[in-house]
Protein backbone atom coordinates (compact mmCIF):
# COMPACT_ATOMS: atom_id res chain seq x y z
CA UNK A 1 0.00 0.00 0.00
CA UNK A 2 2.95 1.93 -0.23
CA UNK A 3 2.31 3.82 3.52
CA UNK A 4 -1.44 4.52 2.64
CA UNK A 5 -3.45 5.05 5.89
CA UNK A 6 -5.61 1.56 6.35
CA UNK A 7 -8.88 3.70 5.92
CA UNK A 8 -7.90 5.01 2.72
CA UNK A 9 -7.03 1.57 1.48
CA UNK A 10 -11.05 0.31 2.24
CA UNK A 11 -12.52 2.79 0.26
CA UNK A 12 -10.94 2.57 -3.44
CA UNK A 13 -12.28 5.85 -4.80
CA UNK A 14 -10.32 7.89 -1.73
CA UNK A 15 -7.73 5.59 -2.24
CA UNK A 16 -7.43 5.97 -6.01
CA UNK A 17 -7.39 10.14 -5.41
CA UNK A 18 -4.71 9.43 -2.80
CA UNK A 19 -2.39 7.92 -5.09
CA UNK A 20 -3.00 10.43 -7.74
CA UNK A 21 -2.09 13.11 -4.85
CA UNK A 22 1.24 11.12 -3.93
CA UNK A 23 2.24 10.78 -7.68
CA UNK A 24 2.34 14.57 -8.00
CA UNK A 25 3.91 15.56 -4.68
CA UNK A 26 6.68 12.77 -6.10
CA UNK A 27 6.97 14.59 -9.33
CA UNK A 28 7.03 17.94 -7.81
CA UNK A 29 9.73 16.72 -5.46
CA UNK A 30 11.68 15.21 -8.37
CA UNK A 31 11.61 18.62 -10.49
CA UNK A 32 12.85 20.48 -7.17
CA UNK A 33 15.98 18.30 -6.98
CA UNK A 34 17.05 18.59 -10.07
CA UNK A 35 16.54 22.81 -9.58
CA UNK A 36 18.40 22.24 -6.30
CA UNK A 37 21.18 20.54 -8.12
CA UNK A 38 22.09 22.82 -10.45
CA UNK A 39 22.03 26.04 -8.69
CA UNK A 40 24.62 23.85 -6.04
CA UNK A 41 26.43 23.26 -8.86
CA UNK A 42 26.61 26.81 -10.52
CA UNK A 43 27.27 28.83 -7.23
CA UNK A 44 30.34 26.08 -6.77
CA UNK A 45 31.46 26.82 -10.36
CA UNK A 46 31.27 30.82 -9.60
CA UNK A 47 32.99 30.34 -6.00
CA UNK A 48 36.38 28.39 -8.15
CA UNK A 49 36.11 31.28 -10.50
CA UNK A 50 36.32 33.98 -7.91
CA UNK A 51 39.15 36.43 -7.75
CA UNK A 52 40.30 35.09 -11.00
CA UNK A 53 40.27 35.89 -14.72
CA UNK A 54 38.40 34.58 -17.13
CA UNK A 55 37.23 34.79 -20.36
CA UNK A 56 33.41 34.22 -22.13
CA UNK A 57 33.35 32.80 -25.59
CA UNK A 58 30.05 34.08 -27.61
CA UNK A 59 28.68 32.54 -30.52
CA UNK A 60 26.60 35.02 -33.01
CA UNK A 61 23.73 33.80 -35.54
CA UNK A 62 23.14 35.34 -39.13
CA UNK A 63 21.03 37.84 -37.23
CA UNK A 64 24.19 38.89 -35.46
CA UNK A 65 22.39 37.78 -32.42
CA UNK A 66 25.10 36.36 -29.76
CA UNK A 67 24.74 33.50 -27.40
CA UNK A 68 27.48 32.70 -24.88
CA UNK A 69 29.30 29.26 -25.22
CA UNK A 70 29.45 28.41 -21.63
CA UNK A 71 26.52 26.74 -19.57
CA UNK A 72 26.83 26.74 -16.46
CA UNK A 73 28.16 30.30 -15.77
CA UNK A 74 27.27 33.55 -18.55
CA UNK A 75 25.59 37.03 -18.34
CA UNK A 76 22.31 35.70 -19.60
CA UNK A 77 21.92 32.67 -16.54
CA UNK A 78 19.58 32.87 -13.62
CA UNK A 79 20.79 35.27 -11.04
CA UNK A 80 21.07 34.22 -7.45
Amino acid sequence: NGGCPPHIVADKERHKKWRQQQAELHARYQEMSRYSVRSRQTLKIAGDYEHTTFFLSWSADYRSRFYPMQFWLHPQATDF
